[in-house]
């Protein structure tokens, strides 16, 4: 099922059509998402749209405990997340000390720290803090780039990309504890290797160019042993990976129908299938906190980040709905769920 939107109006009278689809998805918390002017949350039904807040967000990451909003944008940035006053969490540092460059960020498993990208130091390095903003730490002091942290499952590593300048200013993947010590080169490789994504199970996925200079998406421990190819068909995209909740199944970009889809597996490579079937780009996939439903984002005419749609659809890909743009076309920050618990964690 594809709904088409036009305009901020449609989505508010569609969201009453769509309200009787995916009647599972009440289960889930609601998907948070920017476009070009606000944040917005809505259910995967297509129903309770909100403006949360009226600030563009370069990513979007809830708390665990589902109470809470992280942003990026020219900063870093908390709020409760069904909308409220947003905190700056850099402010307290003097514009002579000011961090710039914050394009992402994300929560410790257990939501007492935050990881963060800056360009503080002149190039882009990686930090950690509490969630309150304080004991602001820096974990890298790179002459290259170091980006987008994500945290191991047990909240004691983090992996990233850097780029090396040295070898044409291609990407490798770096681990490092969280107290910043022990940093090391898991892929070491003259290919690209980028955008990881760390599964319940401790299996690192990300994408390569190992394989004829195209991408496509190998999977690795966390020492950098054991790294395997487990598609075979390549894209010339970012495939951008995604683990389910369980770490049993894995969901990316990649070239079906001659066009660039969603497309999943199992962990160990098997069972691939294409999830879509949409003209254009279907980017950044995003799995529901039950593992039930995947959203994503759609440009139907290619890369015009303007033209981009948010989509929502079973973990089979059945019941593809459209529950999307808001009023100027969703960014490309992927989609972010509420989780679906609220355990006993910090704010």
């Amino acid at each position: 099922m594809s709904v088409k939107f036009r305009g901020f109006l449609g989505l508010l009278l569609a969201a009453v059509v769509l309200s009787t689809g995916h009647a599972d998805a009440a289960k889930n918390g609601p998907i948070l998402f920017s476009d070009y002017t606000s944040i917005w949350k809505i259910k995967a039904d297509g129903s309770g749209l909100k403006r949360v807040a009226k600030k563009k967000a370069w990513s979007l990451h809830a708390s665990p405990n589902g109470k809470q909003l992280l942003y990026t944008h020219d900063g870093l940035f908390r709020m409760p997340i069904n909308g409220g006053r947003s905190v700056n969490l850099l402010k307290r540092y003097p514009i002579v000390d000011r961090f710039a460059g914050v394009r992402w960020a994300s929560w410790s498993p257990n939501g007492k720290q935050i990881a963060f990208e800056s360009t503080r130091s002149g190039n882009y390095d990686i930090f950690v803090m509490n969630v309150d903003g304080s004991e602001v730490k820096q974990l890298t002091e790179f002459a290259g780039e170091d980006r987008m942290p994500v945290w191991s499952p047990d909240g004691r590593q983090l992996c990233f990309r850097r780029k090396v300048k040295e070898r044409e200013d291609n990407w490798d993947l770096m681990v490092i504890n969280a107290d910043g010590t022990e940093a090391r080169n898991i892929t070491n490789h003259p290919a690209n290797d980028t955008d990881p994504s760390w599964s319940s199970t401790g299996l690192l996925a990300f994408g390569s160019t190992r394989v004829d200079g195209r991408w496509t998406v190998f999977t690795g421990k966390a020492d950098g042993s054991d790294p395997r190819q487990i598609r075979v068909l390549t894209t010339a995209w970012f495939p951008h990976p995604s683990w389910s909740p369980d770490g049993s199944r894995l969901a990316f970009t990649g070239i079906f129908y001659r066009s660039y889809q969603i497309i999943a597996m199992d962990a160990n490579g098997r069972n691939e299938r294409p999830l879509t079937n949409l003209h254009g780009l279907s980017i950044l996939a995003s799995w529901s906190p039950d593992g039930r439903h995947i959203a994503f984002v759609h440009r139907a005419n290619g890369f015009p980040e303007n033209t981009a749609s948010l989509y929502v659809m079973n973990a089979d890909g059945t019941e593809l709905t459209e529950v999307g743009p808001a009023e100027t076309g969703i960014n490309s920050g992927r989609p972010a769920w509420k989780p679906l618990v609220e355990p006993l964690v910090a704010p």
